[in-house]
């Protein structure tokens, strides 16, 4: 069939393509631009060798040559895989048949060390076409039938139906038209479940081939006729020349020459526009057919020539030497006996240089066959040896066996030391697991010292302010102010309940806080004849009922400010508490407007303490366990305030505090 010539022809025109199309100009340059010797530049060498390949498989092998070195110094080895798989397919292209084999099994060598199943059956599979293309096809079945099994073992879908498909066309060229026929349906089954159309139209062509070569021609021109309409319906030019060119030649085998003519002119226009010379030239080798046999022979001398100079154009000996032999017949057709001898001369010359290729093609066939049972002789010779080899380490073994007892000894002497050491490292284990709890126990007791001394310095705290309140209390007994003492008496009781309540915990609210130090103000204010005014501000930045406080960590400071700063001054006395939000930080201020803090210093040594207050010194104690143990950020700044002339006005002591919620 016609079809089946072009297929033939495309391994046999020389491959001197210089067009390149403009994904291939890309990658080329992309190439240029990439020098780095890695991965990457391993899968664009590969990239332009697969596109490289249709048009000039010798060029193609550099790429793919480069590919495996870089992909070697990069340490990829499933692009040398693919790169190996590709230099086999070029070989195979170009008729190197023993290169080709030789590369497929390094394809399946390296695929079989890196565990690329994928590739292994696609080195199986390119094996059983280059067997299948020397006429061995029993071999040929042999790998087909590895590659079936492994794409059947990874549920590689695609790659089974494809290995069905190659099976088809070689049992199609056994004469096994039923078993090729149960392999096409299977591929098209396949090809039907995957919804891959274009791969259903082309197995159903091999039906096609398959039903022409049985003279079923009806059936075959229904299979090609769907092809054609398929292949419009989706804009696919070139397919549909194939498929009417196809349908054309049945027509001619029926003598169907008026249907023949009308579809092949027709596509003859389409097969122009796309420069498809090789279409051309078949279409051109059917209508020479046509006007031969309707005896209409200007137009098969037309055509004829059209096929020379196409014949020409590709370099094509085959069809070369075809086309004089059309020229010699219808020349002779024309009574025009010079010609059709001249044609028929060059007809010889140019089958005689097919048929001494052929020739070399086939002795190359046979040196492919002889080197193949070459090898598969020293394989047999290897596995003989290694039998060999094998029975004289039975027979060493045996030898061994006398050694036994005394193996059977040290055996015994190493299972006695294995025991030892393995009691000995059980013994560390538990060693280890015991330090393990010790140092556990030892950070939960360092956290509960933390707990105790924290709360120990909130228990300082709490004695020295009971003991000025009773002092207070004592004060107004003996200065017979009944009235004041109770006054006094019952705002103590309720703030000494709020203190107590509050030392249960660490941390409390900064609303029960505030609530605790005006309490406090109170008492002190009843204590000295609110002979101070107090205020406490909290900004509305600050929730008073989420955020919390160290408890009674401000007490001690505002008790120094009002005992230290504001008794001592004559005149109006004011105290100022307030609370804002700082860049994260809580920024408490105590402001008084008393004697200033050189002057109490002052006031103090001149006075002898028995009881001298601890309130201070605890606070900054509390203040630097919260830094170390708890990471609370905090830091006390006390600062002099001076009025326009310079003079002391009093103190502002400044506590910043991590917010806590």
């Amino acid at each position: 069939m016609k079809a089946s010539t072009i297929w033939v022809f495309f391994f046999l025109v020389t491959f001197s393509v210089s067009a390149q199309t403009p994904e291939l100009d890309s990658l080329l340059l992309n190439l240029k631009n990439y020098s780095a010797k890695d991965s990457t530049r391993a899968q664009l060498l590969l990239d332009i060798a697969v596109k490289m390949r249709r048009i000039n498989p010798n060029e193609a092998l550099t790429y793919y040559s480069e590919a495996f070195e870089t992909a070697e110094t990069a340490g990829v080895p499933a692009i040398q895989s693919k790169a190996n798989n590709g230099m086999a397919i070029c070989y195979g292209m170009m008729g190197e048949y023993p290169s080709a084999i030789e590369y497929f099994q390094r394809t399946l060598a390296i695929s079989k060390r890196i565990n690329d199943p994928v590739r292994l059956a696609d080195g199986y599979n390119g094996l059983g076409i280059v067997y299948k293309r020397l006429g061995d096809y029993p071999q040929s079945l042999v790998y087909y039938t590895q590659a079936l099994t492994i794409y059947d073992s990874i549920q590689d879908v695609m790659g089974l139906a494809s290995a069905h498909e190659n099976v088809g066309v070689l049992y199609d060229l056994m004469k096994e038209p039923e078993k090729a026929m149960t392999y096409y349906q299977k591929a098209i089954d396949i090809y039907i479940k995957e919804n891959k159309p274009l791969q259903v139209i082309t197995a159903k062509s091999n039906v096609g081939v398959l039903y022409i070569g049985e003279k079923r021609y009806e059936e075959a021109l229904a299979i090609f006729r769907e092809n054609l309409r398929l292949y419009d319906s989706m804009k696919r030019d070139a397919n549909s020349i194939v498929a009417a060119t196809d349908m054309a030649h049945i027509y001619i085998l029926q003598s169907k020459y008026a249907e023949a003519d009308v579809i092949l002119r027709k596509y003859l226009s389409v097969a122009r526009e796309l420069s498809m010379k090789q279409e051309q030239a078949d279409i051109y080798n059917n209508l020479f057919r046509i006007g031969m046999a309707t005896h209409n022979y200007e137009a098969a001398l037309a055509h004829a020539q059209s096929y020379h100079e196409l014949a020409r154009a590709l370099n094509a000996k085959r069809f070369i030497s075809e086309s004089f032999a059309m020229l010699s017949q219808v020349y002779e057709k024309r009574n025009d006996f010079s010609k059709a001898l001249q044609a028929h001369k060059e007809h010889k010359a140019w089958s005689d240089s097919v048929y001494n290729e052929e020739n070399a093609r086939a002795f190359l066939a046979q040196e492919v066959k002889i080197e193949v049972l070459e090898k598969n002789k020293q394989l047999a010779e290897q596995n003989l040896r290694l039998e060999f080899l094998q029975e004289q380490v039975k027979q060493e073994v045996r030898q061994k066996w006398l050694l036994a007892f005394v193996s059977v000894l040290l055996l015994v002497s190493v299972i006695q030391v294995f025991q030892k050491f393995a009691q000995r490292k059980r013994m560390n284990a538990l060693l280890a697991a015991k330090n393990q709890e010790i140092t556990r126990q030892k950070a939960h007791i360092e956290e509960m010292n933390f707990q105790l001394e924290n709360r120990m310095l909130r228990a300082q705290i709490n004695p020295h302010f009971i003991f000025n309140s009773l002092s207070s209390i004592q004060h107004f007994i003996t200065s017979d102010d009944r009235a004041a003492a109770l006054k006094y008496l019952t705002k103590f009781s309720h703030l000494l309940r709020q203190v107590l309540e509050s030392s249960i915990s660490g941390n409390v609210l900064l609303r029960e806080e505030v609530k605790l130090l005006h309490m406090y103000l109170e008492l002190e204010a009843l204590r000295f004849d609110n002979s101070f005014s107090f205020e406490i501000r909290v900004d509305s930045s600050l929730d008073m009922d989420t955020v919390e406080i160290p408890t009674m960590i401000l007490q001690p400071l505002i008790e120094n400010a009002v005992l230290h700063g504001l008794i001592p001054k004559s005149g109006e006395k004011k105290l100022l508490v307030s609370f804002r939000s700082d860049s994260g930080m809580m920024e408490i201020k105590i402001e008084d407007n008393g004697i200033g803090r050189e002057a109490a210093q002052g006031l103090q040594q001149g006075k002898v303490k028995q009881n001298p207050s601890r309130g201070l010194s605890v606070t900054e104690q509390r203040l630097a366990v919260l830094r170390e143990k708890h990471g609370w950020e905090s830091s006390l700044q006390y600062h002099d305030l001076v009025d326009a002339d310079g003079h002391p006005a009093g103190t502002c002591v400044v506590l910043r505090l991590s917010v806590f919620e």
